[in-house]
């Protein structure tokens, strides 16, 4: 199904990752992303992705992909 979507690529976009004063129940900093349009038009309609993930020396642990449609 993913292969029948056209993947379509943004030019003039950018993304921030701005560490907040929050922290999680584990004491993690959480983060803010913030999508920056570059362009003079509005932007209708963005899908983001994202992938949660955990390195360490014993395991490897991956969240699911979550999708926002914004």
């Amino acid at each position: 199904m993913l292969k029948d979507i056209d993947q379509l690529k943004m030019l003039e976009f950018g993304v921030a990752m701005i560490p907040s004063n929050n922290r999680d129940e584990e004491g993690q900093m959480d983060w803010e992303c913030y999508l920056i349009n570059l362009r003079k038009e509005p932007v209708h309609g963005v899908l983001v992705t994202s992938t949660g993930y955990k390195t360490s020396e014993e395991d490897e642990l991956r969240s699911s992909t979550l999708r926002f449609f914004l």
